[in-house]
């Protein structure tokens, strides 16, 4: 038996974190094999929606380019995060280090003229009611690494 969500259809954890389905079954037949459209059995099953956390993802447009070509990273959260608020993005370095001009971009370009590695982190962040006085809360995806090759 398979349970499936009907194309386009969300579970929505806040909404309602479980759903309760009793199937009947039946053969249509009696003990005697005569037909009979009684139910023979119920079964109960409860379904819990699992509660994903919000995620800090990051997507590159190319990880093998060849030396020249640009590639371009691009940061997005999953539902959850920060609602309301204004979602600060900040691409890092291999070292972690914010990479400069590029606070509040969801998206970045890097381009290499000679054979080269980069590796890509992504922090995504946001000050509570917009005071910068409070300590952010932040998400930070996995790094992605591109290779630049000569052609």
């Amino acid at each position: 038996m398979q349970i499936v969500v009907a194309e386009g259809a969300d579970l929505d954890f806040e909404t309602t974190p479980s759903y309760e389905l009793r199937l009947s079954v039946t053969d249509q037949l009696d003990h005697e094999s005569n037909p009979d459209p009684t139910i023979d059995d119920v079964l109960g099953i409860n379904i819990a929606v699992k509660d994903e956390p919000a995620k800090a993802i990051l997507t590159v447009s190319d990880r093998n380019p060849a030396v020249g070509e640009t590639v371009t990273f691009t940061a997005r959260v999953t539902e959850g995060f920060g609602q309301g608020e204004q979602l600060l993005y900040s691409f890092l370095d291999e070292h972690g280090q914010a990479r400069p001009g590029l606070l509040g971009d969801t998206t970045h370009q890097i381009q290499y003229n000679v054979p080269f590695v980069a590796v890509v982190g992504l922090r995504v962040y946001y000050y509570p009611d917009g005071d910068l006085d409070a300590d952010p809360v932040s998400l930070r995806a996995h790094p992605v690494t591109v290779t630049w090759s000569a052609p």
